[in-house]
């Protein structure tokens, strides 16, 4: 039931972050905001009331984005949202799409705490504006880059190794917590 209030993006470019290309839409869901949303990201009705809504914002999202690779932390959570609004936009992503939280779950794997506020203290920095798009999209792209310099010490250097690589820590999780719940339920 949840909608699309804002989006944010920035490029990335040759391990760099273009801080003045970043660009943040706000989005008119057409509706009320719940209170309890109000309070994780500070947006009201009066902020969006004047917006364009999801179906006019999400083409000029895709013609910034291009056919570049996506990154987003928590990548299935923000691609759900976009691919329910695709057909009424007349828009198809279908970006390769890396996830920093899958990536970061492989390389220090799952009983660490992945979460977007974990990583940055981990790494080292903070995010300015947490939990606003821009805010949240330029904490990803620091993170981002701290992934590629630990992806890179490891070999891995191409888009398709870090694919395959997050795929078979992804699976491997699945098998274990598979495994895992069939020795508790059969227990």
């Amino acid at each position: 039931g949840d909608e699309i209030i804002q989006i944010g993006a920035v490029r990335v470019v040759g391990g760099r972050v273009l801080t003045g290309e970043g660009v943040e839409w706000l989005v008119n869901p057409g509706r009320p905001i719940p209170p309890g949303s109000i309070k994780f990201h500070g947006l009201t009705d009066a902020d969006v009331a004047h917006e364009p809504p999801i179906q006019d914002v999400l083409p000029e999202f895709k013609a910034f984005v291009g056919d570049a690779v996506m990154v987003a932390h928590n990548a299935a959570f923000d691609m759900k949202f976009i691919s329910m609004k695709e057909r009424r936009a007349g828009v198809k992503f279908d970006n390769p799409v890396l996830d920093t939280m899958m990536i970061s779950a492989m390389l220090d794997g799952g009983e660490e705490d992945h979460s977007l506020d974990a990583l940055c203290e981990r790494y080292g920095f903070s995010i300015g504006g947490r939990h606003t798009a821009l805010g949240d999209t330029m904490g990803t792209a620091d993170l981002l880059i701290k992934l590629i310099d630990r992806l890179e010490a490891k070999g891995i250097a191409t888009f398709g190794e870090v694919m395959a690589a997050s795929n078979m820590a992804a699976e491997l999780r699945h098998r274990s917590a598979v495994v895992s719940h069939s020795s508790v339920a059969g227990g």
